[in-house]
């Protein structure tokens, strides 16, 4: 044989120690997505003839057998997703032929060894989610994330002209980019993810240079800007295939330029929330016809939403959460029938719900609470039947509850609290939050909810509600203040009310 394929194919127990016998000429064996266990044999290494060894998604234990660095014309070794510990041994480096190396998601410990990333061959390196520590040092190849690294990025990585990915988030680097990227103008580089480390200084304007990059992400570290309008935002205007840009959680303490509308018409994830941005949303954003998801969430902006939003017709999720935006909501956002959540929460915005906004069918997340709207609710809102979450708490709402708050069938949470509504309770759906406290409502509470086994919240407070409180299903589980200050509601004394 010289191949042999078992994959999913429900093998259990362990690999025989003389695997190679009788198979002098093997040269791929896939075992992956089993239930192998036991330690890897070191025999494995009389397999000389073998390039592709898929060991991946099994329950193998033990550490990984030096022996196997004597297969020199093995190319491909994947043992992730195991029960493996102990130490890289550092007879791989002298697998000169490898090009893909696989061992993440197990619970290898110790250093990370110059040997390996010694080989010329190597394309592909994969040890995300081990207990691997030490200094980096000039690594070809990174996809390393979740490992306890420390120090800075060697400045000559970026000088690899074969290097493609570099994937090295939640570890414990610091230090800045280095300038090095600079000369990166021919690179292959498409993807840079160093998330969630100690990563400082300013994002420098050169990492414009990398043409052909198609994901960066620099969320959760301490970067600033060069400038106080984030220059290397038009930096990126370079980069004609960028895809996705996440600068989220770092100090950037700046200002969204003009040239944001000139990232690449292919750009369709921009997440840049909790950032101290201040000043305007620029008109310019609209530009970016291909976006699916904008967060711009915990940051300072004022002014209004841009009416040009409405060119943002794949846009899918909008999040503009705990800014200081002011204005009113614009009818524009009605056109955009593919917007799945839209939050507008803990913002200055004032005057009316706009009365289309039932027009977005494929609406199932409205936040607009927190803000100083002062209409009713429009009718067309109680025909959006697929909307999972609504809260509209905390604003000067007012007006009758209607009957057709029902034909929210789907919704898992309805936050009213906090405004003047009046009216019934009325017959509602199946829930799991429901909060209506803090308006006028007055009547009974539907005995109708009794019925709704996912209601784990509820809270009508600060009513005018009158009668007997329901005492069955999930009104077991209530306790007084969930009724609290409705002076004509009497019931059950587990609700403390007579």
């Amino acid at each position: 044989f010289q191949h042999i394929d078992n994959e999913k194919s429900f093998l259990i127990g362990t690999l025989p120690l003389q695997i190679c016998h009788g198979l002098p000429r093997l040269q791929e064996l896939y075992l992956s997505v089993n239930e192998l266990s036991g330690e890897i044999p070191s025999n494995l290494s009389e397999c000389l003839q073998l390039r592709k060894l898929s060991l991946a998604y099994n329950k193998f234990s033990g550490s990984i057998p030096g022996e196997i660095g004597r297969i020199r014309k093995l190319q491909i070794l994947y043992l992730s997703s195991n029960d493996l510990s102990g130490a890289i041994p550092r007879e791989l480096g002298n697998l000169d032929n490898l090009t893909e190396l696989s061992s993440g998601f197990n619970f290898l410990s110790g250093s990370i060894l110059a040997s390996i990333f010694n080989i010329s061959s190597l394309e592909w390196l994969e040890i995300q989610y081990c207990n691997l520590s030490g200094n980096m040092e000039n690594p070809k190849v990174l996809s390393m994330g979740y490992n306890f690294l420390n120090g800075s990025i060697p400045a000559s990585i970026f000088n690899i002209s074969s290097l493609q990915h570099i994937e090295i988030g939640s570890c414990n680097l610091s230090g800045g980019i280095p300038q090095d990227i600079g000369n990166a103008n021919f690179s292959k580089l498409t993807k840079i993810y160093l998330s969630s480390n100690n990563f400082n200084g300013p994002i420098p304007n050169f990492i414009g240079n990398l043409r052909f990059i198609e994901k960066i992400s620099l969320f959760e570290n301490n970067f600033i800007s060069e400038s106080p309008e984030l220059s290397f935002i038009t930096s990126l205007t370079n980069c004609r295939y960028l895809t996705s840009l996440s600068f989220s959680n770092n100090p950037l303490n700046g200002i969204l330029p003009l040239s944001i509308g000139n990232l690449s018409t292919s750009l369709q994830y921009l997440y840049s929330y909790n950032c101290d941005l201040k000043g305007s949303i620029p008109y310019e954003i609209g530009n970016l016809t291909s976006l699916i998801t904008l967060g711009l969430y915990g940051n300072e902006l004022t002014g209004s939403i841009p009416a040009s939003v409405v060119n943002l017709q794949k846009l899918q999720g909008l999040s503009l959460i705990r800014n200081i935006l002011s204005g009113s909501i614009p009818d524009s956002l009605c056109e955009l029938q593919n917007l799945y959540l839209l939050g507008l929460s803990q913002n200055l915005i004032t005057g009316a719900i706009p009365g289309c906004i039932g027009n977005i069918t494929t609406l199932r997340h409205l936040y607009i609470d927190t803000n100083r709207l002062t209409s009713s609710i429009p009718a067309s809102l109680w025909l959006q039947k697929d909307l999972l979450e609504l809260n509209l708490s905390t604003n000067t709402l007012s007006g009758l509850l209607p009957q057709e708050i029902g034909n929210l069938k789907f919704a898992i949470l309805i936050d009213l609290s906090v405004n003047q509504f009046s009216g019934s309770a009325g017959k509602m759906l199946s829930l799991e939050k429901l909060d209506l406290s803090q308006n006028n409502l007055s009547g009974n509470i539907p005995k109708s909810l009794e019925a709704l086994k996912y209601l784990t919240y509820l809270d009508v407070s600060f009513n005018d509600l009158t009668g007997e409180v329901p005492s069955s299903g999930p009104f077991k589980n209530f306790s007084s203040r969930s009724f609290m200050s409705n002076e004509g509601l009497c019931g059950d004394p587990i609700y403390g009310l007579q």
